[in-house]
């Protein structure tokens, strides 16, 4: 017997494997770029002689010092542009400023714009994440309200270890930070007040260095380039099949009372006609 039957559903996992192995592909075709002559093997510079700064460092190599220094700085906590470091010590290079300029050419003014907030009066209770475990601390409900947390501090971190790959992924989390102050404290609260101020003060330099603009463009790009939703296939239950090879006495059609993608198998049930419905019936 010949059944006709819906064909194969991929199931999520498979969906997901296909997806990874798209995504691995792609990486795999993509040339690493040509570093400048003379790049650490693996971009991890060893300290040659005694007293070698990272300002030197990253003049010898073109890369931002800021990001040099902060991408170190879990390795060596009291790291800065002009502390000597000693003889033999390992410093992570970040890529070379020739082959991020379009990260460049935003990285410099939203550097600006962080800094001027976190300098600003009473910055510093954004600029670490909330300590809502303290003892004492009243804030046992914290969790339940933030799902996000967010403080300038880590959105400086992000930026200069390069974890953000376009400026309104920086602009988002800057928001985020005082749009959680805001939901989390009541509107006649003190730190509402400074959390609307300091956003407000964001907006207004963003605006000012014309990063508004750069944001709008990208967003405006990705939705260009977004690929078509394509309707998802509907699962296929209670579906109507035709059965070949029957024979007289069966059935044309069969009734899918289950149907499971993963085992291409499906459940069927007879239909038979019971009764005589009236030619005016509209469904007969």
């Amino acid at each position: 017997r010949i059944v006709r039957i819906p064909p194969p559903v991929l199931s999520s996992r498979q969906v997901r494997e296909m997806q990874e192995a798209a995504e691995a592909a792609e990486v795999e075709a993509t040339e690493a770029p040509e570093m400048p002559h003379g790049w650490p093997v693996g971009g991890i510079y060893t300290c040659e002689k005694e007293d070698e700064r990272a300002i030197t460092v990253a003049k010898r190599f073109e890369v931002n010092v800021d990001k040099l220094v902060q991408i170190n700085k879990v390795t060596y906590p009291g790291l800065n542009k002009t502390v000597p470091l000693r003889a033999g010590t390992l410093l992570r290079l970040p890529l070379p400023l020739a082959h991020d300029q379009a990260k460049e050419s935003w990285f410099e003014p939203a550097q600006a714009i962080l800094n001027k907030l976190m300098s600003a009066r009473h910055s510093s209770i954004f600029a670490a994440p909330v300590e809502w475990d303290e003892p004492d601390s009243g804030m046992e409900d914290y969790p339940f309200i933030i799902t996000q947390p967010m403080d300038l501090g880590t959105v400086e971190g992000k930026l200069l270890s390069d974890q953000y790959r376009t400026v309104d992924e920086l602009a988002a989390d800057v928001r985020l930070t005082f749009g959680n102050a805001m939901a989390y404290s009541p509107s006649e609260d003190a730190v509402h007040a400074q959390a609307a101020k300091m956003l407000a003060a964001f907006e207004s330099h963003w605006r000012g260095l014309g990063l508004d603009k750069l944001e709008a463009a990208i967003k405006k790009q990705a939705v260009v380039e977004a690929p078509k939703k394509h309707k998802k296939k509907r699962a296929m239950f209670n579906k109507v099949v035709a059965i070949e090879g029957g024979g007289e006495n069966k059935p044309g059609l069969y009734f899918v009372l289950h149907y499971i993608p993963d085992m291409e198998w499906c459940h069927l049930c007879e239909m038979r006609q019971v009764g005589v419905f009236p030619d005016t019936y509209k469904n007969g």
